[in-house]
């Protein structure tokens, strides 16, 4: 070693020390931090339910919506008028016949039945220009805040004892877990005020 570089590492050794120690210390600094980072990503495997208040909409004998009053999928808060319905029978069963007679003509119109045709719409015309004076209509309202949801908007006939949907308190669903894992490495894993994401199984 000639004598240049002998003195360059005299000169520069006190911070070629320096530098290797902060660099010691930041590794050491890192392992240490590390130590009390826990993943977001670990996975825990808990049986619970989900926990939601809801207001299903369940008749005990066949009804007819008359009319939507509020938009599913939206918002309500108690008290809140979502359906007109009736339990008329014989409105019930004038609808129903509509609804077959209305088939059958499309039927008749694929089949190229224009006799048939014209006796099936003038039916369906006398069925729709009937009128109801003394039909008794009943405004079915919310019982709770929460999210409105029809499971068919489309269907206008309720048959009995079938919810056709409800209201939802989705903002305050809570999933609960009985018991923690058997496994305690799992159950370590698991803090109060812990969230993550649930998967929830159906039928």
């Amino acid at each position: 070693m000639n004598l240049f570089v002998k003195k360059l590492l005299a000169k520069y050794v006190i911070y070629v020390e320096i530098i290797g120690y902060v660099l010691v210390a930041i590794f050491i600094g890192g392992l240490i931090a590390l130590s009390f980072i826990k993943a977001e990503d670990e996975f825990v495997n808990l049986n619970g339910h989900l926990a939601l208040e809801s207001g299903l909409l369940v008749f005990e004998q066949d009804h007819y919506i008359i009319d939507v009053l509020s938009e599913t999928n939206s918002s309500v808060n108690t008290r809140a008028p979502l359906l007109e319905v009736t339990d008329d029978q014989k409105f019930i069963t004038d609808r129903e016949l509509l609804s077959t007679l209305e088939t059958q003509l499309e039927k008749m119109q694929q089949a190229g039945r224009p006799d048939l045709e014209r006796q099936l719409s003038e039916m369906i015309l006398d069925l729709e220009e009937k009128t109801y004076p003394r039909l008794e209509l009943n405004t079915i309202r919310s019982t709770m805040s929460g999210d409105f949801i029809l499971f068919e908007p489309e269907r206008d006939l309720i048959r009995a004892d079938t919810p056709i949907g409800g209201v939802f308190d989705f903002s305050n669903a809570r999933i609960h877990v009985p018991q923690l894992p058997a496994d305690r490495s799992q159950a370590r894993k698991l803090e109060i005020e812990h969230s993550g994401t649930a998967t929830i199984q159906l039928g």
